[in-house]
């Protein structure tokens, strides 16, 4: 849709045309692209994208004494998914203890409770330490680097890191009663922000064009954390090592007083606006950026 709109015309100086058939799809950069019709028999595959401009008469006024004024050029271009990511920076600063008999399932929805710094309870969270020793979770982007998936959780009881983690959350939601200082600037709400909708009612909302707050931000209520399991949570030592991190969608605000979080485990590949990869690093596997490939 974005490829057949007018603003297409820049580098052409006038309107041109990009009929739908020009637009096509593949699961790999170099497989053989499909129709849209085709694409949409196995949508959870493609992650590629072609279009290739017809013809088009541009001016060649430096070879216009050679050649004729205009002449037809055509161009392609393809973009995609990139592979994994080794480094992502948009994240919320909690991590997610799954127990280790029940892994998490993509599409299901978890409710998880704050757990104190020297349990390792799974079906729980616990806040991370940072490097000053607290992330507050009030910013606009909370930019904590993931390194080697080794973590350490908050010394803190189970009150305070929901204290910390509805600050974080309810904002997302356009609340800000937890924390007064927060605002719209520093910590914006989601655009959508209705709550118990699931992640496929919000993605079709998006595709709607629906709007809950004029102020939001798109995506907000996707958190991408590190996902531990009970085994792997040293309890004495608040260390704990993670073996994958996992995007989640927020389905309702902090619950109170029972301070539980709802989350739908989305366990796909999401395009996010910024990420790193470095050869030879652990790759996260449900994690690209959007690269134009040529």
């Amino acid at each position: 849709t974005e490829a057949t709109k007018t603003l297409n015309k820049y580098d052409f100086k006038k309107g041109v045309t990009i009929p739908a058939s020009a637009i096509t799809f593949a699961a790999n950069l170099n497989d053989t692209y499909m129709t849209q019709a085709a694409a949409e028999t196995s949508p959870a595959t493609i992650r590629f994208v072609k279009v290739v401009i017809p013809p088009q008469p541009v001016g060649v006024s430096f070879a216009a004494l050679v050649i004729s004024p205009t002449q037809n050029l055509q161009a392609t271009a393809v973009a995609g998914m990139s592979v994994g990511l080794t480094m992502n920076k948009f994240n919320a600063a909690l991590a997610f203890i799954e127990p280790d008999a029940t892994p998490l399932l993509k599409g299901q929805t978890y409710t998880l409770s704050a757990k104190s710094w020297n349990t390792n309870a799974g079906n729980s969270y616990r806040v991370l330490e940072g490097p000053s020793s607290d992330l507050i979770l009030t910013g606009y982007i909370h930019t904590y680097d993931y390194p080697e998936g080794s973590y350490r959780a908050q010394q803190i009881v189970d009150t305070e890191a929901c204290r910390k983690t509805r600050i974080g959350f309810n904002a997302r939601f356009g609340d800000y009663t937890p924390h007064p200082g927060g605002n719209v600037t520093n910590a914006p709400p989601d655009s959508i922000t209705r709550e118990t909708v699931t992640y496929a009612q919000y993605r079709t909302l998006q595709g709607d064009g629906t709007v809950d707050r004029t102020d939001g931000v798109e995506n907000r209520r996707i958190i991408t954390l590190p996902i531990a399991k009970s085994s792997d949570y040293d309890a004495a030592t608040r260390n704990m090592t993670s073996d994958r991190l996992g995007a989640f969608f927020i389905r309702r605000k902090v619950a109170t007083p029972a301070c539980t979080i709802q989350v739908e485990y989305i366990g796909e590949r999401l395009v996010m606006p910024v990420g790193e990869f470095t050869p030879g690093g652990v790759q996260i596997g449900e994690m690209a950026i959007p690269v134009l490939y040529k």
